[in-house]
């Protein structure tokens, strides 16, 4: 059944260690969740891994109405360039995640570390709200 989405919606994405998660989610309504989808990772290199983000956003988000892609990583990003700069998790060192999402989802995608993608989300959202720190 169609769900009715009043507002604008994104996509938020957690690649994690073992799988990538992926969450419509409407932006206005205070982050109400729509659809989630997870999968598992199975080739960590970067392209197959910029794939399977790819295939998850399509499918939480088939009508493509959201208007920005967020994918948080746990990794150490260099400054606000999109590149990975060390996932141990991935053994990836100076990987332009980025670039190949965007390669494949068009340019409103950002990348973020998933620690503070989690803490600006609860202050937000969550029961951070409202805080100062």
């Amino acid at each position: 059944m169609p769900v009715a989405i009043h507002g604008r919606v994104a996509v938020g994405v957690d690649l994690g260690a073992t799988n990538a998660r992926a969450g419509l989610v409407v932006v206005d309504d205070g982050g109400r969740l729509i659809v989630d989808l997870r999968a598992s990772i199975g080739s960590r290199a970067p392209d197959d891994v910029a794939d399977l983000v790819r295939d998850l956003v399509h499918t939480v988000d088939p009508s493509r109405p959201a208007v920005r892609v967020g994918e948080g990583v746990a990794a150490l990003l260099r400054g606000t360039t999109g590149v990975v700069e060390n996932a141990p998790n991935f053994g990836w060192r100076s990987v332009d995640l980025r670039s190949l999402l965007r390669a494949r989802l068009g340019p409103a995608v950002d990348l973020y570390n998933d620690v503070n993608a989690i803490a600006f989300g609860e202050s937000r959202h969550g029961v951070g709200c409202g805080a100062r720190d």
